[in-house]
């Protein structure tokens, strides 16, 4: 899933770099009157970077069966020179050349990268919320520290409005969302200049540009990565500008006057510290809406055909037909491949898209079906894709059922998670150890009580797993039980034995994970059988710090207020030992 969204992401990087040359070649050679839709075109561009992205993220067209991908754990690259009619001794040349590859980049490809850009991703998300956020209780403590401004009889506005003056701002604000005010410098004049000046504020408020500014800051928290974006956000606020400069023109017929306001801003940048107050406007934008200003055509109305409800839907539906999808493709209803990245060596890949054709005849070249790729062996990527006859297959043909892989345990943790009793049975026949375990995945016997799967425990149980073999962070069979609420099978396990006041370091006892997850039914049993309500273990909190940990203090840390009754009525008391 983390791989899909760097393909995604790179994918809206460069839907956006195209767009955003094409709004800057029209901003370059457009005639100068063409505002609205230099504004319209970069508005487009930015919007459409979440939709290429949405897009993208989209699973991509299943691959035909017969095309076998090639590539070393870690790295999804497939090789083209595979095709149909590929002779089982060049396939087997091919795999011995993909083990070579193997060693030679373990090490690179053990190295987390995507996680790593992922989790940069995340955090200059973060960083970008709390800049938007600092800016938004920046301006309203702004207002609050403003005054109120009273707007002279002889000046009329085209709309009421609220006004107050600060000397935090340099220059005109139109400030807040739900009820909008304008914000003046503190040396603000209601001369001839100030109504031009005003009703530019107004043109803002009448466009709704506040909702369009948070809307284009908010996709920027998320796309922060996107260097072309803020040229793009440049763009349309300078166009935006213009276009209420051209507003407030038509309104007052009075362009020669903002102009000259738009000089004096100029000025008191300039006189300005490099520290300044908030919201100064760049010069060089100033420079441009003086020369909009200054044009023949600054007061006149024209009408456009090329306007945001026309530019995007065009813009969209191309995206919607040029965008690839890259995210992880979908095989089998039962599996969500959209968790895990495409499965690596031919025979796994084959193993986990059901063609047994394709795995014979890989096998029969010499595929070792014991290797580890990314995501397990070709006997774990079939019992994950419900391929039940191709793991037959594989196990006939000596697949190792004891293969331990972390993160995908063992093919038989795989069929007692996934409740696929026959293959747990197939696979204990064939050798499989049921007491077989890896930390992070448990045992077979956890997976199965985990999981409600009846028939998969007593296979195991009759196989002779161990009814209270226990692995650290996965617990033990009891444990697993209590706390997903499995009654009947915590009811089976402690027939074949389990202790019910057994006691792990770090997955404390069965009774004290029931009171966790307030599984009341399942502590009832419990207790019926023995389960000690007071008993108090040592554990250690999400700081690494030891405390003690009892029934009752869980049910109270985790506010399971009918497990605390239930527990207390029942004279449970949190008991730690006295220091």
């Amino acid at each position: 899933m983390m791989m899909s969204l760097l393909l995604a992401g790179g994918v809206a990087l460069m839907a956006l770099l195209v767009l955003t040359l094409i709004s800057f070649a029209f901003d370059g050679f457009a005639p100068a009157r063409f505002v609205r839709e230099r504004h319209d075109l970069a508005l487009t561009g930015f919007l459409l970077v979440p939709l290429v992205f949405a897009l993208a993220l989209q699973p991509r067209a299943a691959e035909p069966a017969l095309e076998v991908a090639v590539s070393t754990p870690g790295i999804q690259q497939f090789a083209t020179g595979l095709i149909e009619q590929a002779t089982a001794p060049q396939i087997a040349a091919q795999s011995a050349a993909d083990s070579s590859a193997s060693t030679a980049l373990t090490l690179f490809s053990q190295f987390p990268w995507a996680e790593i850009t992922v989790a940069i991703w995340v955090l200059g998300g973060v960083i970008a919320l709390a800049r938007l956020i600092s800016d938004i209780i920046g301006l309203n403590l702004m207002r609050f520290a403003s005054r109120p401004a009273k707007l002279p009889e002889a000046i009329t506005l085209s709309r009421k409005i609220a006004l107050r003056t600060s000397s935090k701002t340099l220059t005109p604000l139109l400030v807040g969302y739900l009820r909008p005010v304008v914000i003046l410098p503190a040396e603000f004049r209601f001369d001839a200049r100030a109504r031009p000046v005003l009703e530019h504020e107004i043109a803002h408020l009448v466009r709704g540009d506040a909702w369009t500014v948070l809307g284009l800051r908010l996709l920027m928290v998320v796309f922060w990565w996107a260097l072309p974006l803020y040229a793009l956000e440049r763009l349309i606020s300078r166009n935006r500008e213009t276009l209420c400069d051209q507003q407030a023109a038509i309104i007052t017929q009075s362009p020669f006057e903002l102009a000259h306001a738009l000089l004096d801003t100029a000025e008191r940048i300039r006189r300005a510290p490099a520290l300044a107050l908030a919201a100064t406007p760049k010069k060089s934008a100033l420079a441009s809406r003086i020369h909009h200003l200054a044009s023949p055509h600054a007061t006149q109305k024209r009408t456009t055909t090329m306007r945001l409800a026309l530019i995007l839907p065009l813009l969209a539906s191309t995206a919607v037909i040029a965008t690839p999808h890259v995210g992880a493709e979908t095989r089998h209803d039962r599996y969500d491949y959209s968790e895990r990245e495409d499965f690596e060596t031919p025979l796994a890949r084959a193993a986990a898209h059901g063609e047994i054709d394709q795995v014979r005849a890989l096998l029969d070249a010499g595929a070792d079906p014991d290797v580890i790729s990314e995501d397990g062996t070709a006997l774990m990527a079939a019992i994950y894709s419900g391929h039940t006859d191709i793991a037959r297959e594989l196990v006939a043909r000596g697949a190792n059922p004891n293969i331990v892989s972390p993160g995908d345990g063992t093919a038989l943790i795989t069929a007692a998670d996934l409740g696929e009793d026959g293959v747990v049975n197939l696979l204990l026949e064939m050798g499989a150890d049921p007491e077989l375990g890896i930390s992070g995945d448990g045992t077979p016997l956890i997976a199965a009580a985990r999981h409600g799967n009846m028939r998969s425990v007593d296979l195991l149980l009759e196989a002779g797993a161990d009814v209270n073999a226990g692995m650290g962070g996965d617990g033990t069979p009891l444990i697993g039980a209590a706390q997903s609420g499995q009654v009947e099978i915590a009811r089976r396990l402690i027939n074949a034995g389990a202790d019910v006041n057994g006691y792990l370091y770090g997955d404390e006892t069965p009774l004290i994970n029931a009171a966790q997850q307030g599984e009341i039914e399942v502590a009832e049993l419990l207790v019926e059988s023995g389960a000690d309500l007071s008993l108090t273990v040592l554990a250690t909190d999400r700081y690494g710090e030891q405390e003690y940990r009892s029934p009752l203090s869980e049910a109270r840390r985790m506010n399971r207020g009918d497990m605390v009754r239930w527990l207390e009525a029942r004279g449970a008391v949190h008991n730690p030992p006295a220091e």
